[in-house]
């Protein structure tokens, strides 16, 4: 065994350097008065952008679609394109570490706020909080989620959050990164909505149980069009 990781300590680390179609899977259990408890599975698709750097692999990647599905389906989620588009491009080192048989990986997307901006005071819990922006620019405060729900239809919610995201797996092959999901400093409420029955704030619990990603590697030159389409069959 020592033997192992010492020749994987002396080998080169896989060549990152391209395009790549990142996805990330996330489950969260909400406890809903009345319904109960609620699973909620949402998938996030980025085209990332992997540089080196001498200290190593920078990654910087760019959202492209971003979706939910509940179950119990109670509503059907969307998520606007103003939204998607809101999402800041991060940029974050990749980590390789020299493990038998191979190499494990690190990657810790950052905090990601969400319909408010903490430089401007705390995470919010009223709209008339002063950390509250029209964050995707939509002319509506914080950030609009649409609920569709039978019976009432179309429903505006907004909604802040901040999350911090972390990602740790194995390189499979050159070409393929995958492992497990973590959450941190995980926040969100509903500031208002175009109803008032649908603001809630149930209590949210990240499942890493059914958490997963998956990085995998693209042509240059892909779009976000393309890696959404690939990430769905």
């Amino acid at each position: 065994m020592l033997l192992l990781v010492a020749l994987a300590a002396a080998a080169e680390p896989p060549d990152l350097t391209g395009a790549w179609r990142l996805v990330l899977d996330v489950a969260t259990k909400a406890k809903i008065p009345v319904i109960g408890t609620t699973k909620i599975h949402t998938h996030q698709v980025m085209l990332v952008a992997v540089s080196r750097r001498p200290s190593g692999f920078l990654a910087n990647h760019d959202t492209c679609t971003f979706e939910a599905d509940t179950r119990p389906s109670i509503a059907t989620t969307e998520f606007p394109a103003a939204f998607i588009d809101a999402i800041p491009a991060k940029e974050y080192p990749i980590e390789l570490k020299p493990m038998a048989p191979g190499w494990a990986v690190h990657m810790d997307l950052l905090p990601v706020p969400v319909g408010y901006d903490p430089a401007a005071g705390a995470f919010p819990t009223s709209l008339t909080a002063p950390s509250v922006t029209d964050w995707d620019r939509d002319g509506q405060p914080a950030a609009t989620v649409r609920l569709h729900v039978p019976l009432f239809g179309a429903i505006d919610v907004y909604r802040a959050q901040t999350s911090r995201t972390i990602l740790d797996g194995l390189v499979t092959n050159a070409d393929l990164l995958e492992g497990s999901i973590s959450v941190a400093d995980l926040q969100q409420r509903t500031l208002g909505a175009s109803n008032r029955l649908f603001i809630q704030n149930p209590e949210l619990e990240f499942d890493p149980v059914n958490s997963r990603f998956r990085l995998e590697r693209v042509a240059v030159g892909t779009t976000c069009a393309t890696v959404v389409a690939a990430s769905t069959r």
